[in-house]
């Protein structure tokens, strides 16, 4: 599966409904693997996350601020 891809679309269909749309240019997808080695967020950024295990999403969170 192309998950970049998917969830770049993602991002744009529900921001938008939200009435809220993201730009692109706003926000960065990045593929840790498994087992992905966990890095520290910049400074005042924020970072979404999700578990996903055979076509289903064990945990999806938020870490940092805002």
């Amino acid at each position: 599966m192309d998950f970049i891809n998917d969830f770049d679309k993602i991002i744009c269909e529900v921001s938008s409904v939200l009435g809220k749309p993201i730009n692109k240019t706003k926000y960065e997808i990045v593929d840790r693997g498994i087992p992905h080695q966990p890095r520290s967020l910049p400074t005042g950024m924020m970072g979404v996350y999700t578990f996903w295990y055979e076509g289903d999403f064990l945990k999806l969170g938020k870490a940092g601020p805002m």
